[in-house]
């Protein structure tokens, strides 16, 4: 699963997306945000995952938050990042995951978070 920051070319920009992955990188993704769902985690740093590759050294932290969604935000790097929701979003955001834990055929793709000004895409081809 590739891990990407687009900063332009496009009006949906800036966003992160995560693509060309299949049915099992989608599992792996979907367990480390029930880490988070679940409170069994606090701060996953993504790019560390052994089923992430990082494009462009893009680095994501995902971050459990006990009052309100932050969504995505720059830190302080260039290419650093953490999105930051509750336990109920995340909890939504596991359900948006599953159709693309089912099968390798799926070519849709999801928008997971929308709460800031970067957001967050799941797309097997990298399209949306």
């Amino acid at each position: 699963m590739k891990l990407e920051y687009l900063e332009d070319g496009d009006n949906l920009c800036p966003l992160i997306r995560l693509y060309d992955f299949r049915h099992l990188d989608a599992i792996k993704f979907r367990n480390v945000v029930n880490k988070l769902a679940s409170g069994m985690s606090d701060n996953i740093k993504l790019h560390d995952m052994p089923f992430i590759n990082s494009v462009n050294h893009c680095q994501l932290t995902l971050k459990r938050r006990i009052d309100n969604d932050q969504g995505i935000y720059k830190n302080i790097g260039i290419s650093d990042f953490s999105c930051s929701l509750t336990k109920d979003s995340w909890s939504w955001l596991e359900e948006l995951v599953n159709p693309f834990c089912k099968s390798d055929s799926s070519n849709g793709h999801q928008w997971l978070t929308e709460s800031s000004d970067i957001t967050l895409l799941l797309s097997n081809t990298g399209k949306w």
